[in-house]
């Protein structure tokens, strides 16, 4: 018997951790099947036991109820059910899946990260692109705590985790690329930078990136022409209608803050930034005054660098 995809992760897999285990058609399986379908997991628990008295699909009985058991909080009873999943099969990925997916129920996303890990080895063509995504998105959610306390190396340390599961994701490697940028670890950053635009070379926030690294790095030509690139983005966005205007009025002064720093124009550079921080007063965002905050602590480092580089 097939297991009936209904939405979300756990529901595909379901699906991947059949695999020849199906038996004939059965009452309380049928309605431990629909009650799931439904939310009532109380339900679906009372009779995918009963299933399991009988022996009838372990391995989808003991899967559905594992499930259903970490949506009522019974954690031991949901990894309990997810052991014997794994023990039905061990070479197979799907039970692994199965766990990883619970504990991101749970808001263990290490643990979460282990087991799709282990999945991963024992089966990577069975990867369930949700769950991908949603323990990404829990070490994403780890990564702004850390930059919000101001630990920029533990905010690192999330987005490796991020890069090790989307490893072609562009907005990743640029994400991690603006951290190091923000570290002081320009050439780290580049290369980041490199990566995020190999995926996709129209990203804005890797060429911002990459020109204030080359800057950073002496190569003062290289930083002006990727923020040409950036202000190019910028204005086809605009025109075709999908920005507005007022949302980047701060990143287009940032960037020609810089192109101002390129060409030791420093009074011009600092207007431009006095505009990015007029216009990031009133936004009540604690992110964007914090990532701002670093954005100027970096101005103030490439300024200062400029003006001796100068005498």
């Amino acid at each position: 018997m097939r297991l009936k995809i209904v939405c979300g992760t756990c529901c595909l897999l379901c699906l991947l951790a059949h695999a020849g285990f199906g038996q004939t058609t059965n009452a309380n399986f049928e309605l431990g099947q629909k009650q799931y379908n439904d939310s009532d997991w109380n339900g679906a628990i009372t009779n995918f036991s009963k299933c399991i008295e009988t022996s009838f699909d372990l391995y989808d009985s003991y899967s559905y109820r594992a499930y259903a058991k970490s949506k009522i909080g019974d954690t031991a009873g949901a990894l309990g059910d997810c052991a014997e999943v794994i023990k039905l099969n061990p070479s197979f990925s799907g039970g692994h899946f199965w766990r990883a997916c619970i504990f991101v129920n749970l808001t263990n996303y290490d643990a979460a990260l282990a087991n799709y890990a282990i999945a991963m080895r024992l089966g990577p063509q069975n990867r369930p692109k949700d769950l991908v995504d949603d323990i990404s998105d829990g070490f994403n959610k780890r990564r702004w705590d850390c930059e919000l306390g101001g630990n920029i190396a533990g905010a690192i340390s999330n987005l490796d985790v991020v890069v090790f599961l989307n490893p072609i994701n562009s907005n990743t490697f640029a994400n991690r690329a603006m951290a190091k940028l923000h570290q002081g670890h320009f050439r780290a950053a580049l290369t980041d930078a490199n990566f995020a635009l190999k995926f996709n070379q129209e990203n804005y926030l890797a060429h911002v990136i990459r020109a204030w690294s080359l800057f950073a790095l002496d190569d003062p030509k290289g930083a002006a022409e990727d923020c040409e690139e950036a202000q190019a983005f910028i204005e086809k966005s605009i025109n075709k209608g999908k920005a507005n205007p007022d949302l980047w009025r701060i990143d287009v002064s940032m960037n020609k803050g810089l192109l101002c720093l390129v060409k030791n124009d420093f009074q011009a550079a600092k207007d431009n930034f006095q505009k990015v921080e007029e216009f990031s007063s009133a936004d009540t965002n604690k992110v964007s005054k914090v990532m701002i905050a670093r954005w100027q602590k970096l101005f103030e480092k490439m300024l200062a660098k400029a003006k001796a580089k100068k005498l």
